[in-house]
C-alpha cells in the first residue's frame, strides 16, 4: 500500500497535537482548548484520508490517539 504524503504528514502533525494535548490536559487537569483542538485535527485527518485509503485514515485515527495517551502517562507525576 503507498502513503501518500498528505495523509502522512497529517498524521504527524496529528501525533504532535495529541501528544501535546494530552500532556497539557493532565498538568492542566481539565479539558484544555489544545485537547478539543487536537480531537478537530485527527477527525479531520482522519475524513481526509478516507478520501484515499480506510487503511491509512483508521492507522492515523489509532497512533495519534495511542501518542495522545502516552503524553498523558508521562506527564503524571510519579
Amino acid at each position: 500500500m503507498e502513503w501518500n504524503l498528505k495523509t502522512v504528514g497529517l498524521s504527524l502533525i496529528c501525533t504532535l497535537f495529541a501528544f501535546g494535548a494530552g500532556w497539557v490536559n493532565h498538568h492542566v487537569h481539565a479539558w484544555s482548548a489544545l485537547w478539543w483542538l487536537s480531537a478537530f485535527v485527527i477527525i479531520g485527518a482522519g475524513l481526509y484520508a478516507i478520501r484515499f485509503w480506510l487503511y491509512a485514515a483508521l492507522a492515523t485515527l489509532a497512533f495519534a490517539l495511542v501518542v495522545g495517551l502516552i503524553g498523558y502517562i508521562i506527564a503524571f507525576p510519579w
